[in-house]
């Protein structure tokens, strides 16, 4: 496995959006996985966008560059985060 990231998962706050390619050779996708599973289990709020066959620039091979999915992904990803926060204030 990678760097051990389990002592700074439960120090993450808010939502985490978490964006792996399956042909990332820089990160292998069982270290996204590992990590991942690490959110689960300390019941953080995260999503994982998985890119197959895309590197570690969400590329894939002889492509110049990112698919819009990418884009899109992380648009969404702040457009709910940011209306849930805005709820869970309001709701206070």
């Amino acid at each position: 496995s990678g760097t051990d990231l389990k002592p700074l998962v439960h120090r993450l706050e808010g939502p985490v959006l978490f964006l792996t390619g399956t042909s990332d050779v820089n990160t292998p996708f069982s270290h996204a996985l590992e990590l991942m599973d690490m959110l689960i289990d300390q019941n953080k709020k995260a999503r994982m966008v998985v890119m197959p066959e895309r590197n570690h620039h969400y590329m894939r091979d002889g492509e110049m560059k990112r698919s819009p999915y990418w884009t899109l992904s992380i648009r969404d990803f702040f457009n709910e985060s940011f209306q849930l926060m805005y709820t869970e204030i309001g709701d206070e």
